[in-house]
Order: C-alpha cells, then structure tokens, then sequence
C-alpha cells in the first residue's frame, strides 16, 4: 500500500462497505444498501488509477497530497448524478452521511464537536509517535463509547 496509497483508500472503502450496517433503519439502511453499488465502482475506479510516485522531499509532500484529494474528487464527480438520485429518494440519511464535494458530512462534523475527535486524535499521535496507531486506539476508544450508548 505504501507504493500506492490508492490501494490503502480502496481498501479502506471495501471495508465501509462490507461493515455490518444491519442496525440502521428504514431509510437510513435503504441510503446504505443504495450506495453500495455506486461505491464498488467508485472503488474499482479508485483500482485502475495510476500510482502517484511517492514524494521525495517534504517541498512535494503537498502537491502529493492534493493529487490524491483532487483523484478522489473526480472519481466523486463521475458518479454524482447517480448519488445526487439516491439523495433525492432519502433526504434525511444524506443529510447526514453525504456533503458537498470536498466538505465533511454532518455526521462527522457532529461527532467532532461531540467527542471532541480531532483531540482524541491529536493526543493519541502525540503517545504514540505513530499516526497508524493512534487510528486504532482511537477507533478503539470509539467502539467504547458506542457500546457504552
């Protein structure tokens, strides 16, 4: 994945998409189940990019970044249409788990100002020294406070 970061974005997607989504209800799980097609494409899209070569230096870490941001960005314009009709038929699930192009989703947003996520997040990195496992013990501490609810 470190050759291509692209694998590690698909790969993280797959896994969104085969996490078990059983306790949402009504128009909520029928949002899920009717993006579910349209992000397998979006992922097997995401498959045929090309890698983007690594950044030598920290001057290209930047432009790295932004052209990872701006290849999602445009496998999201692909499919647009096709997600802006799924959010027409459930209004009130894509309130909440879709947001314009480039912008956070209002479940996310939500979470942060609740848990304070980006903290959690920023305290964890600064433990650890390693952001991969500051993701985990923070999604950890995530699950907890979900069971816990």
């Amino acid at each position: 994945m470190a050759q291509n970061p692209m694998h590690a974005v698909s790969s993280m997607l797959e896994k969104a998409i085969d996490t078990d989504y059983s306790d949402l209800s009504d128009e909520y799980a029928d949002y899920n189940d009717a993006l579910k097609p349209i992000q397998r494409k979006m992922i097997d899209d995401i498959k045929e990019l090309t890698a983007i070569p690594l950044p030598q230096n920290s001057d290209e870490l930047m432009s790295y970044e932004q052209k990872i941001a701006d290849s999602m960005l445009d496998i999201r314009k692909k499919h647009q249409a096709d997600i802006d009709a799924i959010n027409l038929r459930h209004p009130n699930a894509a309130i909440l788990f879709d947001s314009p192009i480039g912008e956070e989703t209002l479940l996310l947003k939500l979470l942060k100002k609740e848990i304070n996520l980006e903290n959690m997040m920023m305290q964890e990195v600064i433990a650890t020294q390693d952001v991969q496992q500051a993701g985990k013990n923070v999604a950890k501490k995530l699950r907890e406070l979900a069971d816990k609810q």
